[in-house]
């Protein structure tokens, strides 16, 4: 567990160090990161892909209708401009 650990604490250093200290992450789930918004005059803010939020929260034992729900209701939390995203890929 703690080399794992090591490692997403060095990639936050590293995201934050080139993005500003006041970039938010979600915690356990630095694996679901697809990139970064910029937007002109606000702070730039983590995306994350909501597949893999999912398949991480139901490798925590959720099912999949538990873990929608939490990101639903959980993941709305305004926490200023820097709050993450969850990009759900739709195909047309």
């Amino acid at each position: 567990m703690k080399p794992k650990k090591r490692r997403d604490e060095e990639f936050r250093k590293e995201v934050a160090e080139h993005y500003g200290e006041g970039i938010l992450f979600a915690d356990d789930h630095d694996n679901a990161i697809i990139g970064v918004i910029s937007r002109c005059g606000q702070d730039p803010f983590l995306v994350y892909d909501i597949k893999k939020v999912v398949k991480n929260f139901q490798k925590d034992g959720m099912t999949y209708d538990e873990a929608v729900e939490w990101i639903d209701f959980n993941w709305n939390a305004w926490l200023g401009t820097s709050t993450p995203g969850i990009l759900e890929n739709i195909e047309w």
